[in-house]
C-alpha cells in the first residue's frame, strides 16, 4: 500500500507532510483527518485511476460498486474486489449489502480479503485460491498503528477494560445496539 512505502522511506513522509502543509486544501485535509487517512484516500484514488488505465475495475462496497462490477463483467473488464469474502452468514442482514458482497465476489478476477476467515469464505464458495490475496484490514491496521502505547486515561488507571465499538452502519441501530 501507499502507507507501506511511507513507512519504508521515513523521509518521504516528512516531504509529503511539508508539501501538504504549504497548500490550503491539503493542509485542511491533513489537519482534520490525519496523515494516514489522507494518504490512504489519495492512494485509493490513484489506484482506482491506475486500474482504470489498465482496463480493470476495482471497488469496495455497496450498490454503486455492484453496478460498476456488473458493467465491467459484461464488458469483459477484470474486477478486483477489495474487502472480498466478508460475510455475515445472514443473506438479509445487512440488506442488500450482503447480496452485493457475495455477487461481486463471483464476478471478480482478483479478491483482496481483509482476513484469513474472509479468504476461507471465498474458498468454500468455489473461488480459485490463485485469485485470493489476504491483505489485512486497513481500519484495524490503522488502529494498531495509531495507538500510542504511552496513552493514559483515568478510566484505564482504575483497571477497567474498555471496548471500542464502531456503530456506523444502519443495522447497528435499534435492537442490535440495545443487545450490545
Amino acid at each position: 500500500s501507499v502507507y507501506l512505502i511511507v513507512i519504508i522511506a521515513p523521509n518521504l513522509r516528512k516531504n509529503i507532510t511539508n508539501w501538504m502543509e504549504k497548500h490550503d486544501f491539503t493542509y485542511l485535509l491533513l489537519r482534520n483527518f490525519g496523515f494516514r487517512t489522507v494518504i490512504f484516500a489519495i492512494g485509493s484514488f490513484l489506484m482506482s485511476v491506475l486500474f482504470s488505465g489498465f482496463n480493470a475495475y476495482m471497488g469496495i462496497k455497496n450498490r454503486s460498486i455492484w453496478y460498476g462490477a456488473l458493467a465491467a463483467f459484461y464488458r469483459g473488464i477484470p474486477v478486483f474486489h477489495v474487502e472480498a469474502g466478508l460475510r455475515t452468514d445472514t443473506p438479509f442482514s445487512p440488506f442488500p449489502e450482503e447480496f452485493y458482497r457475495r455477487a461481486i465476489d463471483h464476478l471478480s478476477t482478483l479478491h483482496f480479503a481483509p482476513t484469513q476467515k474472509a479468504a476461507d469464505h471465498l474458498l468454500r464458495e468455489g473461488i480459485a485460491k490463485s485469485g485470493i490475496f489476504t491483505v489485512g484490514n486497513t481500519a484495524i491496521d490503522g488502529l494498531y498503528e495509531d495507538i500510542d502505547p504511552t496513552f493514559t486515561h483515568p478510566l484505564l488507571d482504575e483497571g477497567k477494560k474498555l471496548v471500542l465499538l464502531t456503530l456506523h452502519r444502519r443495522e447497528s441501530i435499534g435492537a442490535p445496539l440495545t443487545e450490545m
